[in-house]
């Protein structure tokens, strides 16, 4: 069978299944699916012609953290060597994609699916046409893992460079340009990073022929040199408005086409999306993919997408893969209805991680190092306004927060209940900043709602457990005081809460997410202390073993061991860090500790601060126990420990806080730390924070 014919036969049988791309819940784990990995993504990025090592990362449960002995035997300054002396032979920089670090320091220890975010930079990039001419024509693309003798050779180093990362090297291999620990994926965003690049580094080509230009990314000159004396000019025009993001003029360009129809649609259709405006969108794509522009219907699933409408979306990738497969807009779809290993659509649409619109002026100035947020400091409505509206567009139809990809411990039985708390958490976020667009996010928090009360969406009895309960627990807490009215309801769902919590605590006292540990353990007696605040009986035999147990974890230096009892000895401040304001905080609710140790704590935490920001957008334990999924779990409950202090106390702390989210928004206004938790999590989370610091 061709490749064409078995991707049609794979999508024709995705199409047939609700499970591609609904939430791996507890009803559907009695009809566990095989993930679709026969489909094959490997040729995605074919048509950029890498210059490549060979090496070859995938998405799995074991991780690949080093290269084969194949893989070691290629000499890899050999091979950047070469493209390097290519690239000045033809007068063009190199452009070297590291996809994977695998050096002799951390030897590819610092992420665990780094394979995931290899897949968006091949989907969302290198799919991209302008960055696909942009390419061919200013450059010579090399994908190349760094080794031990590269890392040595250019000082590339975890922690000091994440993956993926990319370099853009002159003709006698001086770096010119480095971004790396990407985590937002833009097409427009990375073309304008490219063609700037270029621009600094090179000469003018000195063409007049404005389609010459525009390949190759000289946007302004090209667009001097097009004239609208037909329906072609306006659009030639129009394209260039829009990448130039005057998005107002392209439009006015377009309305001077006497009959909009193909491109014209398409074109429409994208800038409209660029605007934000799906609704307005979604017409004329309707227009084009119904004439099977493949642009326009990937496109238009990326409107249904938005509004909610996750199994339509999921059709329009589904057709698109299967009917335009040598496309680029093909290929892009493809990789967004394969089933990855955690059976969840592997692209990055789904999961928020690819972005459409017009991002901030900032974004685009010259010299970014990560996909950071760049310009001035946000300030506090900025950044609610932000999260609250990317929250939005994150909700799926079923009325859940489903993009996390945390689902391999020990399977993906740990997905629902991961989702469950992600969707607990933004349905507080929401009702915390509920200021912002009341009325979105009261018809939000009713789908929510209808999502997390749903018995079948939980896998009682697997992983995560303890956090689908301790966060539902505190959206009922802010629901029922903010909605006195639901009170009654709130309580009867708080009790049985309760009620499960009390069944599910070990014998030892502590509360287990994966394994027991001091710091879910904390989690949960934070969220019942707020519950018996909120007036629900909780049986003080709980409380009590929790105390006992938070305190048997609690080493003669004050730390808080990783899982368990500690077993003597003084354990480690700084891998603590994180966990010890909420484990202190509960226990001087709990009356097991004083301000002295909570003090102690906090201050720990702020010394260690910049390691848990250095680590905070890797997904494994790269500074001994310091991991990125731990940065904003940590950042919220100490937000919350800072409550007990006084006022001038509480300030200080507040402060710093708040300088820190300040310092970590992406570009697109999410938030995030290890990509497999997802930016909703992360974005909930840090609104969280903002609304216990204002």
């Amino acid at each position: 069978m061709n490749s064409v014919r078995r991707r049609a036969s794979i999508l024709a049988l995705a199409l047939l299944s609700l499970a591609l791309v609904a939430p791996p819940d507890a009803a559907a784990q009695r009809e566990r699916r095989p993930a679709a990995t026969e489909i094959d993504l490997a040729d995605l990025d074919a048509h950029v012609g890498f210059v490549s090592d060979g090496a070859v990362f995938v998405d799995q449960r074991s991780p690949k953290r080093s290269l084969t002995k194949d893989e070691r035997e290629v000499d890899r300054v050999a091979l950047l060597d070469g493209a390097i002396a290519r690239a000045k032979a033809e007068g063009r920089l190199v452009l070297w994609y590291v996809p994977r670090i695998v050096e002799n320091e951390l030897r590819g220890a610092q992420m665990y699916r780094a394979p995931i975010l290899d897949l968006y930079c091949r989907q969302v990039f290198f799919c991209d046409a302008d960055v696909d001419s942009i390419l061919a024509t200013r450059f010579v693309p090399v994908r190349c893992t760094v080794d031990e003798a590269l890392a040595a050779k250019y000082e590339l180093r975890p922690l000091d460079v994440i993956e993926p990362m990319f370099l853009v090297l002159d003709g006698d291999g001086n770096v010119l340009e480095r971004i790396d620990r990407v985590r937002s994926f833009d097409p427009l965003w990375f073309a304008e990073w490219l063609r700037s690049a270029a621009n600094a580094h090179q000469p003018a080509s000195g063409s007049d022929d404005p389609v010459v230009l525009a390949e190759r990314g000289e946007w302004e000159r090209a667009l001097e040199l097009t004239t609208a004396d037909d329906d072609a000019g306006h659009l030639a025009r129009a394209r260039l408005l829009y990448l130039l993001r005057r998005p107002d003029e392209a439009l006015a360009e377009l309305d001077a086409i006497g009959r909009q129809r193909g491109e014209a649609n398409t074109l429409r259709g994208r800038i409209l999306v660029a605007q934000g405006r799906y609704a307005d969108a979604k017409a004329p794509l309707m227009a084009a993919a119904s004439a099977r522009d493949p642009e326009a219907g990937y496109l238009l699933a990326h409107v249904l997408l938005a509004s909610g409408d996750e199994a339509g979306a999921q059709r329009r990738f589904a057709f698109v893969a299967q009917n335009f497969p040598e496309t680029l807009a093909g290929k892009r779809a493809l990789a967004n209805v394969h089933l990855g290993r955690d059976e969840l659509p592997a692209g990055a649409a789904f999961c928020g991680y690819e972005n459409l619109e017009y991002l901030p002026a900032a974004a685009y100035a010259p010299g970014a190092h990560d996909t950071s947020w760049r310009g001035e400091p946000v300030d506090s409505d900025t950044m609610r306004r932000r999260g609250v509206h990317f929250l939005l567009r994150m909700q799926r139809d079923n009325g859940g927060f489903t993009d996390a990809r945390y689902a391999y411990w020990p399977d993906s039985s740990i997905t629902p209940n991961t989702w469950m708390a992600v969707t607990a958490l933004a349905s507080c976020a929401l009702l915390e900043h509920r200021d912002v667009d009341p009325d979105a996010v009261d018809a939000a928090l009713l789908r929510a709602e209808a999502y997390m009360f749903d018995p079948a969406r939980l896998n009682r009895g697997s992983n995560e457990d303890v956090y689908a309960d301790a966060y539902r627990l505190e959206y009922l807490v802010r629901r029922a005081e903010q909605d006195p009215d639901t009170a009654k309801l709130q309580e009867r769902r708080m009790r049985d809460i309760v009620a499960a919590a009390q069944s599910r605590q070990e014998s030892s006292g502590f509360f287990a997410h994966e394994y027991p540990n001091a710091f879910c353990t904390g989690a949960m007696l934070e969220a019942l202390l707020m519950a018996r605040r909120a007036g629900v009986p909780v049986p003080e035999g709980v409380l009590g073993r929790g105390a006992d147990a938070l305190e048997s974890a609690r080493t003669t230096e004050g730390a808080f061991v990783y899982g368990g009892a500690a077993q003597g000895g003084g354990g480690s401040v700084k891998d603590a860090a994180g966990r010890m304001p909420l484990c202190e905080a509960v226990l001087l609710q709990l009356g097991r500790g004083d301000r002295a140790r909570l003090d102690f704590a906090l201050d720990n935490y702020w010394a260690t601060m910049p390691r848990m920001e250095k680590v905070r957008r890797n997904d494994f334990h790269s500074d001994g126990e310091l991991a990125g999924f731990f940065f904003f779990h940590d950042l919220y409950h100490t937000s919350q420990a800072i409550r007990l202090l006084p006022d001038e106390v509480r300030a200080g702390h507040a402060k710093k806080l708040l300088e820190v989210l300040r310092a970590v928004p992406e570009f697109d206004g999410s938030f995030v730390d290890s990509h497999e938790f997802g930016k909703s999590y992360g974005t909930a989370m840090a609104l969280l924070v903002l609304a216990n610091v204002r």
